[in-house]
């Protein structure tokens, strides 16, 4: 519990005021010291060169960033399926 009341003392001192730090040290005595949670999304669909890249791969097709862009949701889709290795080393590289 030493550790979440440190947490709130800094807090309070960059930005926490008034109801915002009661309701924080409500929550916190309910719930316990808070914890971090990160959900990183691979985006797969909205990634135009990873689908013009699958594109080559998959269908031997070269397409234009407009015309990756453009692609109907179920294409883009079956890309994806089809080589999850290429979508996942993809993702892998971005996130370093």
């Amino acid at each position: 519990m030493t550790m979440g009341i440190v947490f709130l003392e800094e807090l309070e001192i960059l930005l926490l005021t008034g109801k915002v730090k009661k309701k924080l040290l409500a929550m916190v005595r309910q719930f316990g010291v808070p914890t971090l949670f990160l959900t990183i999304s691979a985006a797969e669909v909205q990634c135009i060169t990873l689908l013009i890249l699958l594109s080559e791969v998959v269908d031997k097709k070269k397409l234009t960033e407009l015309e990756a862009e453009n692609l109907p949701y179920d294409i883009k889709t079956r890309l994806i399926q089809s080589d999850p290795f290429i979508c996942a080393t993809y993702f892998g590289i971005k996130l370093k």
